[in-house]
């Protein structure tokens, strides 16, 4: 399930190597155009591939800098976007004298 680069050839990494959508130089991200990706594009919600998206039509849109899409992207890890921590244990005074 890794990925393992074993080279570039173009003269930006972006150009080969896996990418979101919104960072894609070969399909710039302009308005009315999202939703085009390159053989490299990944759904930044999904962590997939684009073109293995299902639901690519809406993930088009996503970005980092959108809170969002932040938390789309941890609800489709099955991760809460804010998780906290556990609280600890608490430890009554008739449990430590036994």
């Amino acid at each position: 399930d890794g990925v393992a680069f074993l080279g570039r050839t173009g003269a930006t990494a972006l150009e080969d190597f896996p990418h979101s959508r919104h960072n894609c130089l070969a399909m710039r991200f302009v308005p009315g155009r999202e939703v085009e990706h390159c053989s490299n594009c990944y759904c930044y919600v999904c962590d997939i591939m684009a073109s293995d998206c299902s639901a690519w039509s809406a993930h088009c849109m996503a970005t980092h800098a959108e809170p969002h899409w932040r938390e789309e992207r941890q609800k489709a890890k099955g991760t809460p976007a804010a998780a906290a921590p556990a609280p600890a244990p608490s430890q009554s005074p008739a449990a430590s004298s036994s």
